[in-house]
């Protein structure tokens, strides 16, 4: 009989160490996109996983960025962040979400602040926007460059999460670029590319052609209709655009894009084989 007990108290805590690492978010960067000829910005995206949830707790998520040439980006450090997440920023429970500079300007910080005694905000199993960074860059050119900071500070209420047991981050391949105006021509009419390449492992563009000043929305979907990503959701004026579409976060098989205007609706499949 003690036997029995001592193996069950056995699996009990082997069962409760391996729920407690399991990874309950990770982090992410898409949506890279030029709202001017020298400012840049890139959303912080975090994915909490099935079956898994995370009050949020005081959570600093540090990003490397650097460029090719050397000092193409600068952040425009912010307070709130720009498209903050409302539940997360400047509420009953949090501060304001700030962006800032850290290790002389070579890193980004996001900070989200839980006000002392307030209690936390809960994300259950999904993707969530935290937030979008600024930045200024001389040459839209410029290869861009991001890594996720392992030792970031991030936490279940005031519970420390582990880094690659308990919270994840998914670097952007190198030489990000984002979304990017090719030609100021104005073309004759709508239309939406073809991806190339396709297949395509992990990075492939996307091109499109406004004929006329129009609010863009570029949507990126799974065989089953899930909505992946959004890669535009802005107003454009007329002329030829490329976006790069990252799929390092996917796995392989058929995915659709999907560009939509007030005058014209367009989708086309595109493969990714890792």
């Amino acid at each position: 009989m003690k036997k029995t007990i001592l193996i069950l108290s056995i699996l009990f805590i082997a069962l409760a160490v391996n729920l407690s690492a399991q990874v309950k978010v990770n982090f992410y960067l898409s949506n890279a996109n030029f709202t001017s000829a020298t400012s840049w910005t890139i959303d912080l995206r975090a994915t909490v996983q099935t079956g898994q949830s995370w009050a949020v707790g005081p959570t600093c998520i540090r990003i490397n960025f650097w460029t090719a040439p050397i000092g193409g980006l600068i952040l425009v450090a912010s307070n709130p962040i720009d498209n903050a997440n409302s539940n997360l920023s400047g509420n009953s429970l949090y501060e304001n979400m700030t962006s800032t500079n850290i290790l002389n300007g070579s890193a980004a910080s996001v900070n989200i602040f839980p006000k002392y005694n307030a209690g936390y905000y809960t994300m259950l199993a999904g993707d969530y926007l935290l937030g979008t960074l600024k930045f200024t860059t001389p040459d839209s050119t410029y290869c861009k460059n991001m890594t996720f900071v392992s030792s970031s500070p991030v936490f279940n209420q005031l519970t420390a999460l582990t880094n690659g047991t308990q919270w994840t981050s998914i670097d952007p391949s190198p030489c990000i670029v984002g979304i990017r105006q090719e030609s100021s021509i104005v073309p004759d009419n709508y239309s939406l590319s073809q991806n190339y390449p396709n297949p395509f492992n992990p990075v492939t563009i996307i091109k499109f052609e406004l004929p006329k000043q129009s609010y863009v929305k570029l949507t990126v979907f799974d065989i089953l209709g899930r909505e992946i990503t959004t890669l535009v959701n802005s107003m454009k004026s007329a002329g030829t655009y490329i976006v790069d579409f990252d799929g390092s976060s996917l796995s392989s098989g058929i995915y659709y894009y999907r560009l939509e205007t007030k005058d014209f609706t367009d989708v086309k499949k595109m493969m990714l084989l890792k």
